[in-house]
Parts: C-alpha cells; sequence; structure tokens
C-alpha cells in the first residue's frame, strides 16, 4: 500500500502490514522502494532506523518523502553527467559527499515541487538541458529537505566506510572535516523567509463565546456525533491537551479517583507516548510531542467522559465491521471506520464547524484552545497571586528548554505592563 505524497518520483514509499500470527493485531512498517525495478533503498532505510529509532511513524515518512526527492535529483545528476557518482559510492572510500556546488545545485531544486523535478529526469532522459524552474513549495518544506538530506550525507560520512578499510587518526580528522563542511554548506543555503505568527488564544470574549455555544443545547445536534464533537471541543478547551494527546488518549487513561491527599481525591488522564502503536490502525498515526504526565480535569468532564464511553462509544464499537475493539477514546460513529479510532482530519472538520459562531475567530484550530486553556489559568493563577510557572509546567509537560510559559504568560504581563505605564503617566502628567 503507497503513501507517497510524490506519486511521481521514483523511490515510492510503502506501508508494510505484517499481521501477527493471531491475526489481532498487525505491525506497520515504511519501505522505500523504486518504483520500477521494486529494489529497497537500503541505506535510506537504514539511515532512518538507526537516526531515529524512537520517532514516530509519521516522522519516519516525512524523512523518507525527503530522501525521495534527494534520490530524485541524484537520478537527475546522473542522466546529466555519465560518470557523476552519488554520495554512497564516494564516502565509503574517504571522499566528501557533495562538493559545494553540488549542495547549492540541490538547494535550488529543493525549493520546487516534486513534479519539476520528475519533469527534468524525463528532459534529461532525452538529453534535454533543463535548469531549477517551476512551482515552488513553502520554505519550511524547503528547508525541511536541506536537513534531512545534510543528516544523511553527514550519516554517511561517519557510518557509510569500506569495512576493509581500517580508520586512523588522520581518517577521523578527515571525517570531521568533511561533515563541517557539508553542515557549513546546508547552513548557508537555509531560506529564513517569514515564519508564520504564532497561534494566539481566544480572547477573553471569544473565550466567553465558546463556552456559551458549548453550553447551548442547540449547537450540536442530539446525536452521538453532536454528543462526541460537544465533548472533544470541551476536553481540548478544559485540558489544553494537544491534538495528538487527545487522539491517543484510550479509555484506561482515565482515573476518576487519584489519590492527592488523605480521603482526597481528583478525577485525571494520564497522558502517554505511544509511538508505532500495534493497536492503532490508523495510517498517519497521531503523534504526542510533550512528555507523558498525568492531567487534573473537573469530576464533570471525567463523569461527561465516563457517559460517552458507556453509551455513543459503546454503540460504535459494537457496529464495528473487524469486530476487534479500538482502545482508543474517541472514534468514528458511522460509515465503514464505524467504531475505528478518529484521524487528525475528523478532528480538524469537528473543530472547523465553529469559525465564525457566535462571535468567535474564522481561524478556529484545536491547537488554539490550548493556547487558550493555558493563557486563562495562567491569567486566574496571576489574579490570585499564585506561582503559576511550576503549575503550567506540570500541565503543559514542555520540556526545560522551551518557552511556551513565557508565551502564555505574556497576556497577564502585557496588562501588569500597561498597568505600570499609566500609573508612570499619572505621576508625571503624561495622561
Amino acid at each position: 500500500m503507497s503513501s507517497n505524497n510524490n506519486v511521481e518520483l521514483s523511490a515510492q514509499i510503502e506501508v508494510l502490514l505484517d499481521v501477527t500470527s493471531d491475526a489481532s493485531a498487525a505491525i506497520r512498517r515504511l519501505v522505500l522502494r523504486d518504483k520500477l525495478s521494486g529494489l529497497i533503498y537500503e541505506l535510506p532505510m537504514a539511515f532512518v532506523y538507526r537516526e531515529y529509532p524512537q520517532k514516530s511513524f509519521n516522522t519516519h515518512k516525512a524523512v523518507l518523502r525527503d530522501l525521495s526527492f534527494f534520490i530524485e535529483w541524484m537520478k537527475w545528476k546522473s542522466l546529466k553527467q555519465e560518470n557523476w557518482k552519488r554520495p554512497e559510492q564516494r564516502t565509503p572510500t574517504g571522499g566528501e559527499p557533495l562538493t559545494k556546488r553540488e549542495i547549492e545545485d540541490f538547494s535550488r531544486w529543493a525549493q520546487l515541487t516534486a513534479p519539476c523535478l520528475t519533469k527534468a529526469v524525463k528532459r534529461a532522459e532525452k538529453r534535454v538541458k533543463t535548469i531549477p524552474a517551476g512551482e515552488t513549495v513553502d520554505t519550511k518544506t524547503a528547508n525541511a529537505r536541506l536537513r534531512t538530506v545534510r543528516r544523511y550525507l553527514c550519516w554517511l560520512i561517519e557510518d557509510c566506510v569500506d569495512i576493509n578499510r581500517t580508520l586512523g587518526e588522520a581518517d577521523f580528522q578527515r571525517q570531521e572535516r568533511h561533515k563541517s563542511s557539508v553542515r557549513d554548506a546546508f547552513e548557508r543555503q537555509l531560506n529564513e523567509g517569514h515564519k508564520p505568527g504564532p497561534v494566539r488564544s481566544l480572547t477573553e470574549q471569544e473565550g466567553q463565546a465558546l463556552r456559551t455555544v458549548l453550553s447551548d443545547p442547540e449547537s450540536h445536534k442530539d446525536s452521538s456525533h453532536g454528543r462526541r464533537d460537544r465533548l472533544i471541543t470541551r476536553l481540548l478547551l478544559e485540558t489544553g491537551l494537544r491534538a495528538g494527546e487527545l487522539l491517543k488518549l484510550c479509555c484506561h487513561d482515565l482515573d476518576p479517583r487519584y489519590p492527592i491527599g488523605k480521603g482526597k481525591f481528583t478525577a485525571v488522564l494520564k497522558v502517554k507516548l505511544r509511538p508505532n502503536d500495534l493497536l492503532d490502525p490508523r495510517i498517519s498515526e497521531p503523534a504526542a510531542k510533550t512528555t507523558p504526565g498525568f492531567v487534573t480535569i473537573s469530576n464533570k468532564l471525567a463523569d461527561a467522559i465516563i457517559n460517552y464511553v458507556t453509551t455513543d462509544r459503546r454503540v460504535a464499537v459494537d457496529r464495528c465491521s473487524s469486530k476487534i475493539e479500538s482502545p482508543y477514546l474517541f472514534v468514528c460513529h458511522s460509515g465503514t471506520t464505524c467504531g475505528c479510532p478518529m484521524s487528525q482530519r475528523n478532528l480538524n472538520r469537528i473543530v472547523s464547524k465553529l469559525n465564525g459562531v457566535h462571535g468567535l475567530p474564522d481561524d478556529f484550530s484545536p491547537h488554539r484552545l490550548r493556547h487558550t486553556h493555558f493563557t486563562e489559568l495562567a491569567d486566574i493563577a496571576d489574579e490570585r497571586g499564585t506561582e503559576y510557572k511550576q503549575v503550567l509546567s506540570q500541565r503543559g509537560r514542555w520540556s526545560e528548554r522551551s518557552n511556551m510559559l513565557e508565551r502564555y504568560s505574556a497576556r497577564s504581563l502585557m496588562r501588569k505592563t500597561a498597568e505600570l505605564i499609566q500609573a508612570r503617566d499619572d505621576r508625571l502628567g503624561n495622561s
């Protein structure tokens, strides 16, 4: 089963499903295969599984997609220059994988779409010269290609060495020089571009409008779909979960009586990392980026989740054609995927229904609800004089290097700044 968006490229990504002996589950593996010969590109595959061993299925697919574009460029280069050697042929003998001029040439092609490159290959096969031209990709895509290929070439320098060679100190120094040269050459080709503005939280008025919508019985249809969609929106707003984290929640991740003291309990959701989960049948597996941990929720929200699991979800699971119950919390409620885990596309569709409704913004998204949750939490903590950083850090589960704390506390900080400026103007008579 092919999953490569660049369907015209010579190197195609395939998803192989290895069914277990009892046929109760299937293990998904990605393979990069030549479209004509059917042979597997072994070095790119080894690179992915050695350099990204703990990464998710989607990350592996993205890396292989970048490498398939690079393989197509190498094919074009080989057709253009008869005796041109690929990096995989150069590094075993201690050679540099690509020259600076070749890196510059690839970087120009990396700005274009895959069909532009495949057309150039077809022209080269007919001995027609071609220059990089055509429809361009966004800066993020181009830079991702360059970074992936840079890492691949550095890996070749270090790991793709002739087994019959005995490396000495001079060889290791040469490897370091080659890696440094490759990194510097690619770094100069990266595009700064204009980064999209950061996702902002809802304003206080928009947040109130959303709560009004969620409390209005008429805002969602009185059906299994409507009740599920309302619960999903509420869960995103009240927990600050990422979309991937919500989609990877399992029914048993809810603990309605988590002990927090003597005779005291609270409801929590356990957020876990489940990359390449054997029980997840989704081709595009959702990913949880942050670290695992516990997220405290209200008892009312816990009751709503339990009610969904025991009623609407139970009906959908019983109608599943595979007769195998999915452990994941949110499932589809109709069609051929009834009872199967919900996809990212379905989640985006659910949230997009609220675009521009009753005072809500037109660019409403799941991640915007995450920002809204933490911004509101920081505001309330600030109003109460509570140190919010530790609370937000535990609830958000960010890495130590993340700047999310500063981003989510920006609104309260701006309010404080405005109050100080007003006090200064009042004292100096500038008002």
